[in-house]
């Protein structure tokens, strides 16, 4: 038994994506040296909550962004086919009642 992937290749496989990472750094970069000076107080707490809701914001889109490319990725591999296999080759192995 072997598992032989026709497609992708290693000629044809994804081997780098492609993002706005560069500019992206700057930016971040750019605003944490902003709020790394900052003071919040009683009288801004509104500024604070809206600056914390900013940075979930960006935090929530990086690691939805993140996902999106696994699943992708993931859903060419037809995951669930593979599963079938391994249901297979666990019942196999167990003890018949």
């Amino acid at each position: 038994m072997e598992l032989k992937i026709y497609n992708p290749t290693m000629d044809n496989a994804l081997k780098h994506i492609d993002w706005n990472f560069e500019e992206l750094k700057k930016e971040v970069t750019e605003k944490a040296n902003v709020y790394k000076s900052l003071v919040y107080t009683d009288e801004n707490i509104k500024e604070a909550k809206a600056d914390r809701a900013t940075l979930n914001k960006f935090s929530k889109a990086l690691n939805d962004g993140k996902k999106d490319v696994k699943n992708a990725i993931f859903l060419c591999m037809e995951i669930s086919a593979t599963r079938n296999l391994s249901n297979i080759c666990s019942r196999s192995t167990s003890p018949t009642p």
